[in-house]
């Protein structure tokens, strides 16, 4: 059986989800490095997780405070890239 096809975040939607978080937490308007942006959105791009997983059919199950924890010690680089996947698919 084939797989069907992965959907990814495109750059508008990225945008999108960016300005409605600085309506809802604040901060500055706008994109402040398009090139820093870019180079997210191209590297692994299973890091965009929640949205990820729902254009794909799947749901995350953890709590809210689960994944700001989990992404924090991510960003921090206390949890490493293999240890989150492993996070994903338990919390999947």
């Amino acid at each position: 059986m084939s797989r069907p096809a992965i959907v990814w975040l495109l750059r508008e939607v990225v945008e999108a989800i960016h300005d409605e978080q600085i309506a809802w937490h604040g901060g500055q308007d706008g994109i402040r490095d398009a090139g820093l942006l870019m180079s997210a959105l191209t590297r692994p791009r299973n890091l965009a997780v929640e949205a990820f997983l729902l254009l794909n059919g799947l749901t995350l199950t953890a709590s809210d405070a689960d994944c700001v924890l989990t992404i924090e010690r991510l960003a921090e680089g206390s949890l490493s890239e293999a240890d989150f996947a492993t996070w994903i698919r338990v919390n999947v």
